[in-house]
């Protein structure tokens, strides 16, 4: 799924960076995760053109997002769309906005790392810590 949604993302040609549960399995410190978490610096007025490649991908983008509607998680906003596995089981992948300074941070700090031979864009190893302000929490 991440791959996919990276190969979308730069056909449509929004800028990105991988975030949660991945980018720390990326930064080699394995964490169980159940979804994707992504950042992408895209404006709402544009979410439409995503909704559509992500469903012509065959993922599910629920009704209240595609009316318009963008939620908000920690103050950051967020859409979600969903894809089923073949056991029945839901990944879902979460979009936040580079609307708040946080995002925008993150957008600005990320780097790049290569995954299966291919580029891709990470947040920062401990830039979310560091910005949230717990820049001992560090893994030695």
């Amino acid at each position: 799924m991440l791959r996919r949604m990276i190969d979308c993302f730069e056909r449509l040609g929004i800028p990105y960076v991988v975030m949660g549960g991945l980018a720390v399995r990326i930064h080699a410190l394995p964490r169980p995760t159940y979804d994707v978490d992504f950042t992408l610096s895209i404006s709402r007025r544009d979410l439409y053109k995503l909704f559509d490649a992500v469903q012509d991908m065959g993922l599910t983008v629920p009704s209240q997002y595609l009316s318009g509607w963008v939620d908000e998680v920690a103050k950051m906003p967020l859409v979600k769309f969903r894809t089923f596995l073949a056991d029945g089981k839901g990944i879902d992948v979460d979009i936040f906005l580079a609307e708040t300074d946080f995002q925008t941070n993150v957008m600005n700090n990320r780097v790049e790392v290569e995954l299966d031979g291919k580029p891709i864009w990470v947040v920062k190893g401990f830039a979310t810590f560091e910005t949230l302000g717990f820049a001992s929490a560090r893994f030695n």
